[in-house]
């Protein structure tokens, strides 16, 4: 994994954090993690010869478990958002609902994810090159924009989805080595004003019912993503260790983070009463400390159990050549059945 991409999860994750702590400034980093996405999608697709069925399961498997243990036990602390029964069935299927939130309501961004690898697997079923793959999801992705951001639900005109399409151009720009040798303090300043942006941004043009998202959000942080593989090109990018843990550790944070701060929220007012510094400080570090926790000791284990490769890769198989033995029987059966 690229160093420089898993620095920006850690910073995003960090963002998201404050913004769930504070309230202020930071909800930004959803945007960037969205654009990550898209370039991620694209890399992987470029990569790795799978066939439509290995790429959804691996992306399945990489979202869902930690996302249902988490909404398990937002249901069980009594912590959920509007737990009724279809409501809770909803959320367990990662099915994009515009008129209620999810139980664990920070699930919204993975049925926007989930949405997206949907949108991938059909792409690899259908088409072989990238060419013809970006052209298929560029058209789904505006599509989709268009329909439900500007005809059905407009009075958020948030664009989500054009921001996975951002990030598939950041692939496209890297691979046709578009900025890949720029001075690195270069690319350092372009890192620097994406980040500017969105805090100008945030002071000076935020408005919640006709914010324009993809643009004041999506587009400083297509400018983040790209100065950051430029600089991947440009320099040898040194480990930071803590901010690789972060990064690795950004979804395992990002989906247990509330638990923390509704199980914490209460002993911090007991205990840390009147030092708003120092209660935010500890529910920050705790957040963080439980997520990567988890990472470690929940999120990687049940990834070696589930989806081993070799074990997953014939899984695949099988189910790929059970579904060609159907078809070639249907064509077997369909000139006696139509005799009949």
């Amino acid at each position: 994994m690229l160093l420089t991409i898993q620095y920006l999860r850690a910073i995003s994750i960090l963002m998201v954090l404050w913004a769930h702590l504070v309230g202020n400034f930071g909800a930004q980093g959803v945007d960037i993690f969205f654009v990550i996405s898209g370039f991620i999608m694209m890399h992987i697709m470029h990569q790795r010869s799978q066939n439509y069925l290995e790429f959804f399961f691996a992306r399945f498997f990489r979202i869902a478990p930690l996302y249902y243990l988490a909404t398990a036990l937002i249901i069980l602390t009594g912590n959920a958002y509007e737990p009724t029964f279809w409501h809770i069935i909803q959320s367990f299927s990662l099915l994009k609902v515009y008129w209620h939130q999810p139980v664990l309501f920070v699930g919204w961004t993975l049925e926007y994810e989930f949405c997206f690898y949907l949108l991938c697997s059909i792409s690899i079923l259908f088409l072989k090159n990238q060419k013809s793959r970006f052209i298929f999801l560029s058209t789904a992705l505006i599509s989709l924009f268009v329909v439900i951001d500007l005809l059905i639900f407009n009075d958020k005109i948030y664009g989500h989805f054009l921001e996975f399409l951002l990030g598939m151009m950041c692939f496209f720009l890297r691979k046709r080595k578009f900025f890949n040798h720029l001075n690195p303090w270069a690319c350092i300043g372009g890192i620097i004003s994406g980040f500017c942006a969105l805090i100008f941004v945030d002071i000076y043009f935020y408005n919640p019912l006709t914010f324009l998202r993809f643009i004041g959000y999506g587009i400083p942080s297509f400018v983040i993503v790209l100065f950051a593989l430029s600089l991947e090109n440009s320099v040898s990018v040194k480990e930071i260790k803590f901010l690789k843990i972060i990064g690795d550790a950004s979804y395992a944070i990002y989906t247990f983070h509330m638990i923390a701060l509704y199980l914490f929220s209460d002993l911090t007012r007991m205990y840390i009463q009147g030092q708003p510094l120092l209660a935010y400080g500890f529910l920050f570090l705790v957040s963080i400390g439980l997520g990567v926790v988890v990472h470690f000791y929940v999120e990687k284990p049940i990834r070696r159990v589930l989806i081993p490769r070799d074990c997953a890769r014939a899984c695949f198989k099988k189910i790929y050549s059970i579904q060609q033995s159907s078809t070639r029987w249907v064509r077997i059966l369909k000139p006696l059945t139509s005799r009949i």
